[in-house]
């Protein structure tokens, strides 16, 4: 999946099979996997490090054409801005072109991939497990060499948690909040279960922690609930009362009112986990017709945005929140909004992939994607980095922060 232009949600394709030899050589080997000869150390042993995805193609070869997510190409993890791992991308390696089905968990890259029924991990392009089933994997967290997945069926209706791909908790019916965390040690993720009767459809909604559910008591009035997540032990619930046109936070059994103007309707909102404060990003719609894209802490408003830019990518730490938006149309400019300071993004550049940003010793890096198929950049706090790469950046982390 390719976000990135104009609030594209982007492209996504799904392809199938086959086994690949795990091998050390030149690092424009295509047939196999390339791992760059290393000291030796373990993840947990090596400096800290900005790792960072990206679909590679073929030098010449216009990545953005419409056949792209088919063509030959690699996925490359890079440290620091240089390759450590090369993948080999299709149907006979297993491993998608679909940017969001993959991701970086403690210094090693994992890959997900559909047969259309049947998925496939892998983790440094070794094969972990198979197991029957065709589902999108929306989480996934590792613990103890256990790989635990929350996956949507492809009908877009219930859910699977799974370790190791053995089923530990499913429904047929109403969904999951895509989102798979740790917090306070414990595996957690949250669902809605809707309850059918001749005369209602009621929904109910759960925290799951370590595979034990608890359900979410809901304030009277609350008839639009948009994500549910934990924070230091807590539940945390984003709810609206449409009628009332008027958003909350809520915390256990504190209600808060979200920081909005008069009589604005929120369109959309989701948790940014990882800070001390409970963090959002979300859009609004106003009286005058307006969307505006916002930034709350604690349900107070930290930062709106003008009409124009729409968030595509949103982090947060201790010192705040960090965020990249992409103009809403041609005429205007992106823009990096770091530490309270709004910075230009480079013209002709976009936020593509998957939440492509992390903090490494203090600094923002940014992936940013080149509209006109050139190399994308790494922006670090204003400076630029030029990646050699022919494609796009996926996904961001950070080796041992």
């Amino acid at each position: 999946m390719k976000r990135g232009f104009f609030i594209l949600t982007g492209l996504a394709a799904a392809v199938s099979c086959g086994l690949t030899e795990v091998g050390v050589g030149d690092s424009t080997v295509d047939e196999g996997i390339w791992i760059r000869p290393d000291t030796g150390s373990s993840a947990a042993e090596k400096a800290p490090a900005c790792l960072m995805t990206a679909f590679d193609y073929p030098d010449g070869y216009d990545w953005r054409s419409a056949d792209s997510e088919s063509a030959r190409c690699n996925l490359v993890l890079l440290e620091g801005g240089s390759p450590l791992m090369r993948i080999p991308v299709g149907s006979g390696y297993e491993v998608s072109h679909d940017a969001d089905r993959h991701r970086i968990v403690d210094g090693h890259l994992y890959t997900d991939y559909t047969s259309g029924d049947e998925i496939v991990v892998r983790k440094d392009g070794a094969l972990l497990f198979r197991y029957k089933a065709d589902e999108r994997i929306v989480g996934m967290t590792v613990e103890n060499g256990n790989v635990y997945t929350l996956g949507i069926p492809a009908s877009g209706t219930g859910f699977a948690y799974r370790r190791n791909g053995v089923i530990q908790l499913a429904k047929h019916s109403g969904y999951a909040f895509e989102r798979l965390v740790k917090d306070v040690d414990d595996i957690c993720f949250a669902y809605c279960s809707q309850i059918v009767t001749e005369s209602e459809t009621r929904d109910e909604y759960y925290m799951v922690r370590d595979g034990v559910e608890r359900q979410i008591s809901m304030p009277d009035g609350c008839d639009r609930v948009w994500d549910i997540a934990p924070h230091e032990g807590s539940t945390c619930v984003l709810a609206s009362s449409v009628l009332k046109r008027t958003s909350y936070l809520i915390t256990g059994d504190a209600v808060r009112r979200i920081d909005m103007p008069y009589s604005s309707e929120m369109l959309s909102c989701r948790f940014l986990t990882g800070g001390k404060s409970i963090c959002m990003e979300g859009l609004y719609g106003t009286l005058d017709g307006r969307q505006v894209s916002a930034l709350w802490m604690d349900a107070d408003e930290y930062r709106r945005f003008d009409d124009g830019l729409s968030i595509s990518a949103a982090r947060a730490d201790e010192t705040g929140i960090d965020c990249v938006l992409n103009p809403t149309s041609e005429a205007g400019g992106g823009m990096i909004f770091r530490s309270g300071k709004a910075y230009a993004m480079p013209s002709g550049y976009s936020c593509m992939g998957v939440n492509p940003m992390a903090v490494l010793d203090g600094a923002l890096h940014v992936g940013l994607s080149s509209l006109k198929g050139g190399r994308p950049l790494v922006w670090k706090d204003g400076a630029l980095d030029t990646l050699d790469i022919n494609g796009y950046i996926c996904t961001a982390a950070v080796l041992n922060p």
